[in-house]
């Protein structure tokens, strides 16, 4: 699960032009992050950085996987004392 959304997020803030220079394309990041808000199921090719390591998921699996990490942090969370 760490490791899909370790990929997403270097498809989507991690972006090269043709000459493979870093480039960042906000157009890219906003309908990504509001796919992956919506769970759409589109599906998205995420590639290792080595190219070694293909991954075909849907913006709905990433989702997925975000909120299940989210709970397990939650889940292992210390309470903050109240200061009443």
């Amino acid at each position: 699960d760490c490791y899909i959304l370790k990929l997403f997020r270097d498809f989507v803030f991690h972006q090269a032009d043709g000459a493979g220079r870093p480039a960042m394309d906000a157009g890219h990041v906003v309908s990504s992050l509001n796919k992956l808000d919506a769970a759409d199921e589109e599906k998205i090719v995420l590639t290792s950085r080595d190219g070694k390591n293909v991954l075909v998921v849907s913006f709905a699996d990433v989702a997925w996987c975000l909120e299940k990490a989210y709970q397990e942090l939650c889940s292992n969370s210390v309470p903050i004392p109240s200061m009443t």
